[in-house]
Formats: structure tokens, C-alpha cells, sequence
């Protein structure tokens, strides 16, 4: 693999091994692109192993009516379950409302029926009103005082780190050349100052060397400036 990387020159080299990276990779290499991609730490060592680990359908932009946004979230969503579902679960979540609340009954079941129908949400996945009973029946630790009922809606659960090692394999298996432990020194130029790759640096060895590629990806995350400095 190594020496892959040494003596090819590749259409794109990215530079970050989460979630990002993962999907650029896999994306690239299935449209017939020579793809390679390093990562410092480990795959899925970054902000991609720190999640909240749901998949959101989007509920939140509801209330600043960001329509459209809702709707596409909803069916990137639809993808991630239908792709992987052995690494995504639905999962109720519950919604409670209390008196001098911003959201009373009628607008919570309005805000939730919009979002089960522009997020697609299946028939048998969709909200459920509850009465206060139920909702402490759900929940026996929410505030009591003022309790008016709840919304129950679903949200998808997922193991973010092993999400991105399965589109890392996916990728891998499509023909893409990825390598962790690997940390991008410093980009590389031609002789018009261009950049024409980048210089990396194997971490457990500390042997150096050149990976050429036509273009460059940064998708680092946190270490994005640092990464671009260079």
C-alpha cells in the first residue's frame, strides 16, 4: 500500500479519515477516479467518534421554517438506514410540553406531522400525542409541574465511528488506496506553484515521503486550518 503510494500519481488525495473523508473517497473512486486518502490517528478518531450518535430527521430547523432543509436531511436519512441498517436504529424520542411552554398541543402535533411527512418518515414510525399520564407512563422523570402531555417522534440511532468505517471499506473495496497513522506534512507544488500533492509522514516510523495527485482535498475537520497552513 505504501508503495502505491510512493510511485502513483493519483486524481485526488484527501487528507482526514472521518466520516467526511470516508464519503468523498467512496463517492470519488465510483465515478473512476485513482483515490488516496491519509489519516493521522486512527479512521473515525476525530469528531467522527464524538457525535451525538443520531442521525437527525432535521425536527429542529422546523421551527426556524427551514423547509427545505427538513426535507432534504429527511432523505439523506432515508439513505444512511436503507445503505446501512445493520449500523442504524430507529429511536423514539419524546417531546414534552409544559404549560407557559412555547409549544402547546396543537402546535407541537402540527410541527411533528410536518416533519413526519417532509422527512418521509415511515407510516409506522410516525409521531404519536400523548396526555400527560402517558407521557410520565414514558418517562416517569420529566418535571411533573405544569405537565400538559408529550409528542413522541422517531430519530435514528448510529454507531458514528463504525458508520465511517463502512463507507472506509466501501471505499477501499471500489479501488481507493487509504492508509491511517499517515499525517499530512505539507503540501507539494510544480513549477508554477501549484499544488501537485502532499508530503507525508508515517507516524509509528517517522519515514517521510511524497504522494502526487492532480488535486488536493482537505477535509481534516478541526484541523482544517492547520492542515491548510501547510
Amino acid at each position: 500500500m505504501k508503495k502505491d503510494l510512493k510511485n502513483d500519481t493519483f486524481d485526488v488525495v484527501i487528507i482526514g479519515g472521518g466520516i467526511t473523508g470516508a464519503g468523498i473517497a467512496l463517492d470519488a473512486t465510483q465515478r473512476g477516479m485513482k483515490v488516496a486518502l491519509v489519516e493521522m490517528q486512527d479512521f473515525a478518531q476525530g469528531t467522527s467518534s464524538r457525535s451525538t450518535k443520531l442521525v437527525h430527521g432535521g425536527l429542529r430547523y422546523l421551527k426556524q421554517l427551514q423547509v427545505g432543509v427538513v426535507a432534504e436531511t429527511g432523505r439523506e436519512r432515508a439513505i444512511v438506514y436503507e445503505n446501512g441498517p445493520h449500523v442504524t436504529t430507529p429511536e423514539r424520542m419524546l417531546l414534552p410540553m409544559h404549560k407557559g411552554g412555547s409549544m402547546g398541543k396543537f402546535t407541537t402535533a402540527i410541527g411533528l406531522t410536518m416533519y413526519d411527512r417532509l422527512a418521509g418518515v415511515k407510516k409506522s414510525e410516525r409521531k404519536t400525542m400523548l396526555n400527560a399520564k402517558e407521557t410520565l407512563a414514558k418517562e416517569p422523570l420529566v418535571k411533573k409541574s405544569g405537565l400538559k402531555g408529550g409528542g413522541s417522534y422517531v430519530e435514528y440511532r448510529t454507531d458514528d465511528a463504525r458508520l465511517t468505517i463502512e463507507v472506509m471499506k466501501r471505499a477501499a473495496e471500489k479501488g481507493a488506496t487509504i492508509i491511517n497513522h499517515t499525517k499530512s506534512v505539507h503540501f507539494t507544488y510544480d513549477s508554477n506553484e501549484k499544488v501537485n500533492g502532499i508530503h507525508a509522514e508515517d507516524q509509528i516510523t517517522g519515514e517521510t515521503y511524497p504522494i502526487k495527485a492532480k488535486k488536493v482535498i482537505n477535509a481534516s475537520g478541526p484541523w482544517v486550518d492547520e492542515v491548510r497552513s501547510g
